[in-house]
C-alpha cells in the first residue's frame, strides 16, 4: 500500500516516490516545464495570483501527497497537523479554501469547520473535507458543518484538483 509519485524532469527516467494507498503518475506536458497537462490550463482560469489554500490533515504520508498535488496545480499551500493549528493559521492567513480531514488528534474535522464557519471571516471560504470515512453520517455531518464539499480517500489527483477549481471558480464569479 502506498502513493506511487512519478516525478522526474521531462527527459529522464520515471522516479516513483510511494505515499499512503494512492498512486499517481501525472502526464507530462511536451514542454520542459514537467508540469502536468491538465493544470496548465486550469491555471490560466482561477487567477493571476496564487490562490492559498490550506491543508489541516495528520496523517504525513497523506498531507505530503496533498502538498504536492497541490503545488503542482499552481496553489500557494500551507498545512496544519492539528485542529487548533489549522485554526490558528487560518485566523492569520487569508486562505482562499481550506481542506480539513475529519479524525484529527485533537479535536474532530466536523468542529474546525463550525468554529472556522461561525467566524465572519470564513463564511465564504469553502471548506472541503477529505476523509477515508466513507458514511453517510460524516457526510451529512460535514455539511452541516458548513462544508462545501467531501472528498473521499483514496482520491484521484486529477480529481482533487479539478475540484478545488471548481471550488474557487465559483468564488470568483
Amino acid at each position: 500500500m502506498g502513493v506511487e509519485i512519478a516525478d522526474a524532469p521531462a527527459g529522464s527516467r520515471r522516479q516513483k516516490r510511494r505515499f499512503g494507498s494512492f498512486q499517481i503518475h501525472p502526464q507530462r506536458h511536451p514542454r520542459k516545464t514537467g508540469a502536468p497537462r491538465n493544470f496548465l490550463k486550469n491555471k490560466m482560469t482561477v487567477s493571476t495570483a496564487k490562490p492559498k489554500i490550506l491543508v489541516i490533515e495528520d496523517q504525513p504520508e497523506v498531507l505530503t501527497m496533498m502538498v504536492l498535488i497541490l503545488k503542482r496545480a499552481g496553489f500557494e499551500v500551507a498545512t496544519a497537523q492539528t485542529g487548533r493549528a489549522g485554526i490558528e493559521l487560518a485566523q492569520r492567513g487569508g486562505f482562499d479554501l481550506i481542506t480539513v480531514d475529519i479524525a484529527l488528534p485533537d479535536m474532530a474535522g466536523f468542529e474546525v469547520c463550525s468554529r472556522l464557519k461561525q467566524d465572519f471571516c470564513f463564511c465564504g471560504t469553502p471548506v472541503i473535507f477529505v476523509s477515508g470515512r466513507l458514511s453517510e453520517e460524516d457526510r451529512r455531518r460535514a455539511f452541516e458543518a458548513g462544508a462545501a464539499d467531501f472528498i473521499f480517500k483514496p482520491f484521484d489527483a486529477h480529481v482533487f484538483a479539478s475540484r478545488i477549481f471548481s471550488h474557487l471558480k465559483t468564488l470568483k464569479t
